[in-house]
This record gives structure tokens, C-alpha cells and sequence, in this order.
């Protein structure tokens, strides 16, 4: 009776109570009901999983397989692969012997005429198998100029590190930039007459069009590079392994992870500042572009900030050392790589010519904004794409067949790798070629392939990417 007059003298409050109950009561149950489903949920997605991995097809697991960490790197000693070589005397007991620069050139002449590019342009039918070979083909040919000789494969990206470490430390050494690195069309290397120079530097030449391997720089750099990493790395016959190239590697990181920190302040002189150093230089080049993030034209910035950027070059050097490096040419690209296309976006009439690194750090020297490694730290995406070497010629791609010395010391819209157009393309009317330095030479961008063709072609390169970041 109690219960009866209590609720008909606070009937509100007795109905507000009522229905919270009910509401605890249907709460307790739905969460209940929840994580029930939450739990099938998961063994649905731990099943689903299994499934994505079982099936290399399924975009989910394409993106995993793309990464460069899934790429199969080669076991044991790294004999070929996206590089150069290196010669040394193997001689008994470890006694030392320095290559002689006339040995060297003999050397040379091999490297350049067993090069990936120079053997499909010899013979595309075999191109492939004797690429495969080259390490042993070019160690034959070597031991006949000098029994004692041996060769190793140094990955490029290493081999463009040290020389960019020379680089800078001869501008430090120097307390100013070089004034050789004033862009020329002909270097004192080149006039009649001349001979290589004593001093050390390392601007030996420069190339506005594609570029020469028999250049007489290009050799003098090659000669002593060839003599920079024989004393730095110490090879020993057969070559290093990738977790030994990778930790010569490191060294070369955090040289430049420190030369970014510190910036031009190792240059500082009680007369001169950085902005004086910045403002009288002939031109940027490493020492300026790797030392801090200064934006004043023509500087580009393009040192190692963190280790984000650091982990671009630890995966291109995986790609070097790669299986898939054997037989085909990286190109490097950093964009939103979902937008990239041969055509402008807004207008498939239109042709676009995307523009493409043969390696992560050619042009760097005088020509950052044709550098690769620039825009992969900065853009969304940073990406590879393999290139057989048997397509050289076929692809929807023009690349180089210059090495990677002559590579570095490019400049301008003709050394470094693009895109083609379709055959009907008028050429002049070719967007994302923007550099004044021949940027109107563009007939070795017209390709055999239809408009559709091209694009369905690119497409199908563009799915093999290998994504650094």
C-alpha cells in the first residue's frame, strides 16, 4: 500500500526510474550483443588476412609486396646488380698495389662496353642472359689485362654517396665553394692541348645534353673514385655482402645527416658568413643543397633531415643489391603517385612527360631540380619502377644509357629519364618539360605506341612500382 502511494504522489519520478531501468537493462544487453559481433568480426578479419596473404593479387597484399622490404635481396656476396664496379690487385699475402691509371683505363673500357645498356644496344636478343653474366664476363675480360685484378659491384647509390661526400669536403677543406663548379658547356678538361689537373677537385665536367662516358673527366672521376672506395672499403674478392654494403651505407648517412645539422657552419671564417658563402657561389651544389634547408634560387634543398629520408636511400641500396637489379633499370620518382600519368589529367588530349631519376641522386651537382632524391623526401610518395633491360628501346620510357658518373654531372631536359609521348603527339605541345637548357630537343621522346597504347603501357609499368615511402 505503501508502494501504491508512493508512486501516486510521484508518479514523474517513479516513470523516469522505470525507464532507465529498462534502459540499463537493454544497454547491458546490446553491449553484450556488441562485442559478440566484435569478436566474430575479428576471426573474420584474422581469416581474411589469411586469404590476403595467400593471394599476391588482392590489393591489400600488392601494396605489401610492392614495399621494398618484401624485394628478394641477393644471398652472399652482391656480384650485379644497379651499380658500378671497382677494380683492386688481389695479390698474395695482402700486400698492397694501387691500380695504375693506365691499368685503370684499360679497366674502364671493359666496364663501359659490358654496361647493361651498351649490350642491348649490341645485341638485343642475347641482352639478357649475358646481363645476367656480367660480373663474370667482366672479371675474365679484366684478368686478361692483369691477372691479378679483381672486380667488385658497388651499389649506386653508395657510389653517388661517397662522391657527394668528396664533394663537400673539398668545399670544407676549402672554407669556400668551388669556382669549377660553374656550369660550362666545355671544361679546361676538354681543350686541346690540356691534361688532367693535379689539384683535387671533383668538378670535372659538365653536360647539358646526354652526356659522353668517354669524356675525359668523367674518366679522371671514375679513376679516382675507383681509388676513394678501394682505400675506404677495403673490398676483397667476390665482393660484400648487402648487410655489408648497407653498413658502408650508414656511414655515408651520417656524414650527411651531420653536414644537414651543422649546415654551412663548418665553413664559417671570422670574415665570412653563411649567407656570404651562400650568396658568392658559383653554383649550390652538394655542400649547399645537402647543408640545411636554405630555399634562395637556385638553391634545392635535398639533405638528410631524419631518418625518413635516410630509410629512401637504405631502401634504394636494397634495390641495388636486388635480384630484380640483375636484369632491369630503377627509374626514381618522388610525386602523389596515384595522379602520375603521360597525359595531363584534365585533358587526355593533352601529352605529359613525367620526369624520372636514373638513380636517386643524378643531377645533383648542378641540376637539383632534376634530382630524384629531392622530391621523394618531399612529395607524398617515393617510387621506383623496373625497367627490363631487354626494353630498353620498347618501353614507354626514355632513359640514358650513360653511367652514373656522367649521370651526376647532368643538367638540363635531355640527361635524365622521362616519359614518351604517343606517335601522333606534337611534340612542342609536350607539358612538364619546364628547363631552358634543351628543353625544345624532344624527338627522342616520340614513341611507336598509339595514345591508348601508351597510356594502357604506362599503366602496366606503373603497377610494378616498388614504393620507398
Amino acid at each position: 500500500m505503501h508502494i501504491c502511494k508512493f508512486i501516486q504522489e510521484n508518479f514523474l519520478l517513479s516513470v523516469c526510474t522505470l525507464g532507465l531501468a529498462i534502459v540499463g537493462y537493454i544497454g547491458y544487453h546490446a553491449v553484450q550483443w556488441i562485442i559478440t559481433k566484435c569478436q566474430q568480426t575479428e576471426k573474420i578479419d584474422q581469416v581474411a588476412q589469411k586469404c590476403l596473404s595467400s593471394d599476391p593479387q588482392s590489393p591489400s597484399n600488392k601494396i605489401l609486396l610492392d614495399k621494398v622490404t618484401k624485394l628478394d635481396i641477393t644471398e652472399g656476396q652482391v656480384q650485379t646488380g644497379q651499380g658500378e664496379y671497382i677494380v683492386f690487385h688481389n695479390l698474395p699475402n695482402s700486400d698492397k698495389k694501387e691500380v695504375s691509371r693506365e691499368t685503370y683505363e684499360q679497366v674502364y673500357r671493359v666496364l663501359n662496353e659490358y654496361a647493361p645498356a651498351a649490350i642491348v644496344n649490341r645485341n638485343i636478343d642475347t641482352a639478357m642472359s649475358e646481363c645476367t653474366k656480367r660480373y663474370e664476363i667482366i672479371t675474365s675480360k679484366v684478368k686478361e689485362i692483369d691477372p691479378t685484378l679483381a672486380v667488385v659491384f658497388i651499389p649506386r647509390t653508395l657510389y653517388e654517396l661517397i662522391f657527394i661526400r668528396k664533394c663537400i669536403r673539398e668545399d670544407v677543406k676549402k672554407q669556400k665553394i668551388c669556382e669549377e663548379l660553374a656550369p660550362r658547356k666545355r671544361t679546361t678538361l676538354e681543350l686541346e692541348g690540356e691534361h688532367v689537373p693535379s689539384k683535387k677537385c671533383w668538378h670535372l665536367c659538365y653536360f647539358d645534353d646526354v652526356g659522353d662516358n668517354n669524356n675525359l673527366g668523367v674518366r679522371e672521376v671514375a679513376y679516382r673514385l675507383n681509388r676513394t672506395i678501394n682505400k675506404a672499403l677495403c673490398p676483397k674478392p667476390g665482393g660484400f655482402t648487402h648487410q655489408e654494403l648497407a653498413q658502408y651505407a650508414e656511414r655515408e648517412i651520417e656524414f650527411l645527416k651531420d653536414h644537414h645539422k651543422n649546415g654551412l657552419a663548418t665553413m664559417e671564417t671570422p670574415t665570412q658568413d653563411i649567407r656570404s658563402i651562400i650568396d658568392h657561389a658559383p653554383m649550390p651544389g652538394p655542400t649547399i643543397n645537402f647543408g640545411g634547408e636554405y630555399t634562395k634560387s637556385p638553391i634545392t634543398p635535398m639533405g638528410i633531415r631524419n631518418d625518413t629520408d635516410a630509410e629512401l636511400i637504405r631502401n634504394a641500396i636494397a634495390i641495388d643489391c636486388s635480384k630484380a637489379a640483375q636484369g632491369a633499370f630503377f627509374l626514381y620518382r618522388g610525386a602523389n603517385f596515384e595522379n602520375d600519368a603521360p597525359c595531363l589529367n584534365i585533358d587526355l588530349n593533352i601529352p605529359y612527360s613525367l620526369s624520372y631519376g636514373s638513380s636517386l641522386f643524378a643531377g645533383c651537382l648542378y641540376d637539383g631540380g632534376a634530382t630524384a632524391f629531392r622530391y621523394m623526401r618531399n612529395e607524398q610518395n617515393a617510387y621506383a619502377i623496373p625497367v627490363p633491360f631487354d626494353q630498353l628501346h620498347t618501353s614507354p620510357f626514355y632513359i640514358p644509357h650513360t653511367n652514373t658518373i656522367v649521370q651526376i654531372f647532368g643538367e638540363g631536359e635531355c640527361f635524365h629519364a622521362r616519359t614518351k609521348v604517343w606517335k601522333e603527339a606534337h611534340l612542342q605541345s609536350i607539358k612538364g618539360i619546364k628547363g631552358i637548357i634543351n628543353g625544345d630537343q624532344r624527338d627522342h621522346l616520340r614513341s611507336d605506341f598509339t595514345k591508348e597504347g601508351l597510356i594502357a603501357e604506362f599503366q602496366r609499368y606503373k603497377d610494378m612500382a616498388l614504393h620507398l615511402k
